[in-house]
């Protein structure tokens, strides 16, 4: 099996809009702040490769939060190309102020008890989402209309549940989830190796 990816120690992250603001300081992709489209394909990539991992069996939780980690990465930076914070589309679901990612799982309430479910069904959203852009193109000649903008964010309250379940089956938490993923992009921003392929850099 593969090494797990090298970190560095970081405070533990406990709120979203921490979470969001350190994410997108490791952000590397053209027209950041204007590309909605480059955060879309990278969490349909990610989900992908999250369910390719579990179909093949991989158990270890360090690789599973890593995994998670880059999701959540994608969920946020697509927030911030949104121009708000993924706190606001946590609070459509509680219907309650937000601040930690604590409140949120607390007020998260599961009918689902099978990681794979929630895999199918969280992989279906992200492809809704991607869908939209599609359509975006299509029909909007690229531009993203406040309508579908709405749209939009109905995808990502959903993708943000589902996704917050399956870390839940794994008993991983939101703040695990977001330590990690800051610590391991921190890490390879220092090491001057952001951009390119694999786990292990």
């Amino acid at each position: 099996m593969k090494n797990s990816p090298k970190s560095a120690e970081i405070a533990k992250i406990t709120k979203f809009d921490d979470y969001q603001n350190q994410a997108f300081k490791t952000a590397l992709f053209p027209k950041i702040g204007h590309n909605i489209v480059y955060p879309v394909l990278g969490l349909a990539g990610e989900t992908g490769e999250l369910s390719e991992k579990l179909v093949s069996g991989v158990t270890s939780t360090l690789l599973i939060t890593y995994e998670l980690g880059d999701i959540f990465w994608y969920l946020n930076v697509i927030a911030t190309e949104l121009g708000i914070y993924l706190r606001e589309i946590a609070e459509i679901t509680t219907e309650k102020p937000i601040v930690s990612f604590v409140e949120y799982e607390n007020k998260c309430k599961y009918g689902i008890t099978n990681k794979f479910e929630y895999t199918l069904r969280l992989n279906g959203e992200v492809g809704k989402l991607a869908e939209k852009i599609k359509k975006m193109f299509r029909d909007d000649d690229g531009d993203l209309t406040f309508e579908r903008r709405q749209l939009m964010y109905n995808n990502l309250k959903s993708i943000l549940w589902y996704f917050n379940g399956l870390a839940s089956e794994f008993n991983i938490s939101l703040s695990e989830i977001a330590t990690k993923n800051i610590e391991k992009l921190t890490s390879r921003k220092d090491r001057g190796v952001l951009q390119g392929d694999g786990d292990e850099r």
